[in-house]
Formats: C-alpha cells, sequence, structure tokens
C-alpha cells in the first residue's frame, strides 16, 4: 500500500521502525523528526522538460497522475519518474527536496516530501488505516501514517516527512489544494470518485466513518475485510 520510490524502496518505514520502537516515549518521536528530517535542503528543479516527458507518457497509457507543481511547502521538485521497475503495475514518483543522510544516521534518509499515484491494489495485511474525513471529494484515510486517496482504481499518497512522526497528516492535509495532474498549472479542485469496489474495500480497509482506525495483522491474508476496529 506504501508508495515506493524508483528504486523499488518503500519510502515511509526507512526511518518507521525507530519511531515503532520509541512510540511509548514522547521523546521517540522527536528523535525520528530529527533523524529524517535533517540534512534535508530545498534541492533544485528537475525541469520542465522533464515533467512534460512524464505526463505525455501517463496521458498515452490513458492514466493520471498527480503532483504539487514544481514547488511545494518550499520544497523544489527534485524528480519525477514513470515507475517501471520493482513497483506496481502503475505508479508515478514525485519528490521535493533532497535528503542527506547524516554520518551517523543508521535509519537511512527519505525525501522531504513525495506524491506517489499507484494503481489500487486490494491488499494491505500488516498495516492500519485511519479513516479521515474526504479530501478532495474523495475517500481519504492515513495508511500507517501515510496520507493516501481513493480517485478511480487509483491511489495517492502525499506523505511529509515529518507527518510520520505526529501520524496525523495534517502537513500533507495542508498542501492538497495545490495537487494537480502532472504537467498542469491548474489545481484539481476534486479527483474523480474512486469505482464502486474501490469505495466499498477501503469502507471495509479504513473504516466507514471519519476517525475510525482498523488494523491489519500481518497474518491476515484478506483484502482488509477481516480487519476489525481499533479500541
Amino acid at each position: 500500500m506504501q508508495p515506493m520510490n524508483p528504486r523499488g524502496d518503500r519510502v515511509a518505514h526507512r526511518c518507521r521502525p525507530r519511531f515503532l520502537k520509541t512510540a511509548v516515549a514522547v521523546s521517540g518521536a522527536v528523535l525520528l523528526s530529527a533523524a529524517c528530517g535533517a540534512g534535508t535542503s530545498p534541492g533544485s528543479y528537475v525541469g520542465d522538460p522533464s515533467v512534460q516527458a512524464v505526463a505525455e507518457q501517463v496521458v498515452a497509457e490513458g492514466r493520471a497522475a498527480y503532483y504539487l507543481g514544481p514547488e511545494a511547502a518550499g520544497l523544489a521538485l527534485t524528480d519525477v519518474t514513470r515507475v517501471t521497475e520493482n513497483g506496481p503495475e502503475f505508479q508515478v514518483w514525485a519528490s521535493y527536496g533532497s535528503c542527506h543522510p547524516g554520518a551517523f544516521d543508521d535509519g537511512g534518509c527519505m525525501d522531504p516530501l513525495s506524491v506517489s499515484t499507484l494503481a489500487w491494489r486490494p491488499d494491505g495485511a500488516g498495516v492500519d488505516c485511519r479513516r479521515l474525513e474526504p479530501q478532495l471529494g474523495v475517500p481519504a484515510g492515513l495508511v500507517n501514517g501515510e496520507l493516501t486517496l481513493f480517485t478511480g482504481r487509483d491511489q495517492v499518497s502525499v506523505v511529509h516527512v515529518d507527518d510520520l512522526a505526529d501520524y496525523d497528516g495534517h502537513r500533507g492535509l495542508a498542501l492538497l489544494h495545490d495537487l494537480r495532474r502532472i504537467g498542469s498549472a491548474e489545481p484539481v479542485g476534486t479527483l474523480p470518485s474512486p469505482d464502486a469496489d474501490v469505495a466499498s474495500w477501503v469502507d471495509r480497509f479504513c473504516g466507514s466513518a471519519p476517525g475510525a482506525h482498523v488494523e491489519h495483522p500481518i497474518e491476515d491474508p484478506g483484502p482488509g475485510a477481516s480487519g476489525t476496529p481499533a479500541p
């Protein structure tokens, strides 16, 4: 369910295990924020030709993919890629800013901000989802802390690294007003509604009401139907 970068890394978990180990202490979240946020820079814009090339490829496939424009949260768009290896059937990756891991940072380094559009897949064992209010007219949730919107037969994740420590997605939510199709200058305003089976699956996977929290044990083979709300 989580977005992957062009190398196939599930980026949201490169620092997240350290958070899980220290979640019982307030200082754990602070350490995570420092480890994942330190050593980042605004980066250099990847360039209009790169953006247009990806936009044309996606349109030729009859698909839609999204990003936040050439700059977001004070960070330049530093990578935009139609992922063709080590990823799902369809994935487009956009990242903002540059990450420079510290000399003694054993938790890896992840992009300060990323947007991933990928084909919806009805799985999710080993993750949890907290249902949010609809965003841009479509169902939304925090999937393992990652802000995720469901549209058509795709899912769009907007992940700000600091939100993974807070586990509330508020920075990503504040950026959604700029979400647009790759190559477009105008925000979408609203996204296409998810297909009926996708919407039904989201109700099972994340819960049907905002605030619901559903956990899916790693041994659970189902697509979310057997998940039970957490207390």
